[in-house]
């Protein structure tokens, strides 16, 4: 029996190690699981898309209504310089969420959304040549001979560490008009 008894203590060994063998290979995995980690060095730009805008320019009455909309699918800040030659006073109107700055620019203050949604368009943006007002043939002004030009540039909104929104107009883009295309 002792002959008995050796061979049941050396089946239980073998199978005591065996599943301290398959357990101990399950939890390896587990905690591995939980302590993996990566490291990654270097450096590389990543870029997930970029506005885009459009401007709409309409001659009403010696008025040049200027309207911009965001077309693309990411938050963008807007800004338009007016150029115009033989005109002696130039006249604006716009609505409070256009800030005139010392560079030029008029900026529009809030941030345009992305194409589709309530905010995607800037608020109208006029532009009066009074000396055209006073000719007597207003009527037949014609768009071409409406000599302003408006030049309007739109960049992404960034964020800084506390999270506030800002515009970096140093990444700035312009948008043609379709017209001039």
């Amino acid at each position: 029996m002792t002959e008995n008894k050796k061979w049941m203590r050396r089946t239980l060994c073998l199978a005591s190690a065996a599943l301290l063998l398959t357990a101990g290979a399950g939890s390896g995995r587990a905690m591995a699981y939980f302590t993996t980690y990566a490291l990654a060095s270097g450096e590389g730009t990543l870029v997930l898309g970029t506005p885009q805008t459009e401007i709409t320019e309409e001659v009403i009455n010696g008025t040049k209504q200027v309207t911009l909309q965001n077309i693309g699918d990411y938050d963008c800040y807007v800004r338009l310089k007016v150029f115009a030659a033989d005109a002696d006073t130039i006249n604006y109107s716009y609505s409070q969420n256009w800030t005139q700055r010392e560079d030029g620019y008029f900026y529009y203050e809030p941030i345009l959304t992305p194409k589709g949604t309530e905010g995607s368009t800037a608020d109208r943006f006029d532009i009066e040549i009074s000396a055209l007002k006073e000719t007597p043939e207003e009527d037949s002004l014609l768009p071409s001979e409406f000599n302003v030009i408006v030049i309007q540039e739109y960049t992404m909104v960034l964020y800084d560490e506390a999270g506030s929104p800002y515009a970096d107009w140093n990444l700035a883009e312009s948008a043609a008009d379709p017209a001039q295309e």
